[in-house]
């Protein structure tokens, strides 16, 4: 994948900085986040790093009213963005805290996640969840016949 509009996949585990900053491995994680499925690819997520936490907002100006009009399936997309990040941060060893909705339902921020860098070995509980977010594609071939 070497078009432009792919770059944002060219993402690699090994390039994890370990030995960075708290906000340099919070905005690795961010790569990883990014990546998830948004319909119809709008990708309606905002991130603002703050001292060893993200805020994750939905960006209401990428709803679309007319096919989404309450903004179920952008909230949605919003969701699948904060799992890859939880995915990604339990990967490289984090342990997330997260608050949703902090400030309410009305509110833009959809949630909070603080991370808590875990000492020693560290198990990975979504490692095949992490595994896979570099494998996701998207097909508009025909629906297969027959029933399911």
């Amino acid at each position: 994948m070497t078009a432009k509009n792919y770059e944002a996949w060219d993402v690699q585990e090994c390039d994890y900085p370990s030995q960075g900053t708290m906000q340099e491995k919070i905005a690795f994680l961010l790569r990883y986040a990014i990546l998830a499925p948004s319909g119809p690819n709008t990708q309606p997520w905002k991130f603002a790093v703050g001292d060893g936490a993200v805020s994750v907002f939905a960006d209401l100006k990428r709803s679309l009213p007319f096919v989404d009009p309450s903004n179920r399936t952008l909230f949605m997309s919003v969701g699948c963005g904060v799992a890859n990040l939880l995915a990604a941060g339990d990967h490289f060893g984090f342990q997330p805290l997260v608050s949703y909705f902090p400030r309410g339902q009305e509110s833009d921020l959809v949630a909070e996640v603080k991370f808590k860098e875990m000492a020693g070995q560290v198990v990975s509980q979504e490692r095949d969840l992490f595994l896979q977010i570099l494998k996701r594609h998207t097909t508009k071939d025909k629906y297969a016949d027959g029933s399911l």
